[in-house]
């Protein structure tokens, strides 16, 4: 059903990742404990985020802009309302993307070996997900469409705190660091073939869930 596509719609988002999550994991942890190298740090990670965020702005747009196209001619819905799969596909288009950014950040965490931090942050993401959504909705509203609501409202908050606490460890940024292409070129060529073994094991794992959500019906 709906929470399915959801499910694929998040894998899929690993094929625009270009390696890169995998990539800032690498140059956090090279770069954190040398104190000359904190100015190419900052302007790694800031060059990373901003492109991040671009991609991500694009991406929600595309799909929110596709959200009643998929209604009308991918999803295959029998017993929901149209309005209703489209507000669905809006909102999963929304997690999704905000879901994908907080990605790059608990990669960058990763770098600074916070493992304990993030675990405990995993836990209560996943929690606040799945068991504490679904008492939310049996106590308040059953509609899919206040799932996905939720979903989207954890997803920015897992970004927000993934972020603040980013911030607190890199520390102020220094003076004149900003985004700067010739940080991001040398990093290419290990992002490009992390991203090439990402879409294949994507499209080996997700292609046969594409092409049935486009066959059955909700």
């Amino acid at each position: 059903g709906l929470i399915g596509l959801f499910s694929l719609l998040q894998a899929c988002m690993k094929l625009v990742d270009l390696g890169f999550t995998i990539t800032i994991s690498r140059e956090v942890a090279r770069l954190k404990a040398k104190l000359e190298a904190q100015p190419r740090l900052h302007a790694v990670v800031l060059s990373m985020e901003r492109c991040f965020w671009g991609v991500s702005s694009l991406l929600g747009i595309a799909l929110l802009i596709a959200s009643p196209f998929a209604n009308d001619r991918w999803i295959k819905s029998a017993s929901l309302e149209s309005g209703l799969v489209t507000v669905c596909f809006a909102l999963m288009a929304v997690a999704s993307v905000l879901r994908w950014q907080a990605a790059f950040y608990r990669s960058a965490l990763t770098g600074y070996e916070v493992l304990r931090w993030i675990s405990r942050f995993e836990v209560i993401v996943t929690t606040f997900r799945f068991p504490a959504t679904l008492l939310i909705m049996t106590l308040f509203s059953l509609n899919i469409g206040f799932f996905f609501a939720c979903q989207a409202v954890i997803a920015a908050s897992e970004v927000f705190f993934a972020r603040q606490k980013l911030r607190r460890l890199m520390g102020p940024r220094p003076a004149g660091v900003r985004y700067s292409w010739s940080e991001l070129a040398p990093l290419m060529p290990l992002a490009m073939s992390s991203a090439y073994a990402g879409l294949i094991g994507v499209a080996l794992s997700q292609f046969d869930k594409l092409y049935l959500s486009q066959l059955l019906t909700l």
